[in-house]
């Protein structure tokens, strides 16, 4: 038990490292930021900077492309009045970048704070090279506050 409340203490820990680390302390833009998980081990963390690909070496030899694009699917949605707020989205789109030119393996949608998972048996979307469990994104973009002074 001990050894359960450790691990989840230090997870917790990096956890908000990495959210401090998404904000600009100059300019306080908040940065798209992205931990991907394969076979249940983190293999790579980093700021999603659209639209650019950031490839990853999985274990399993796939080259995997990971594109995170701002995308707001409920434009439509704010003209009608049905909502007042909705979630902030992004667009995630994995490719297989072993070859010259990235190859489109998939492409969801998802909150920019939220868990997405990709494999074999689904999840976000079956991807049957990534394996089974396959990747999971963790996708954090957190609010930045105002600090003033006095």
């Amino acid at each position: 038990m001990k050894i359960v409340l450790v691990a989840a203490s230090v997870f917790a820990f990096s956890s908000m490292a990495q959210q401090a680390q998404a904000c600009d302390s100059e300019t306080g833009e908040r940065m798209q930021r992205v931990v991907l998980d394969w076979n249940h081990q983190q293999i790579d963390t980093w700021a999603a900077k659209s639209p650019a690909i950031h490839t990853v070496a999985l274990p399993n030899g796939v080259q995997l492309g990971v594109q995170i694009e701002p995308q707001s699917i409920y434009k439509h949605e704010k003209s009608s009045g049905m909502f007042k707020y909705a979630p902030e989205m992004v667009k995630i789109s994995l490719c297989d970048t072993s070859g010259r030119e990235p190859k489109l393996l998939t492409y969801t949608f998802g909150g920019s704070n939220s868990i997405q998972g990709y494999g074999a048996q689904g999840g976000a979307d079956s991807v049957a090279i990534l394996g089974k469990p396959g990747v999971q994104l963790t996708l954090l973009k957190p609010v930045c506050e105002v600090v003033e002074e006095g």
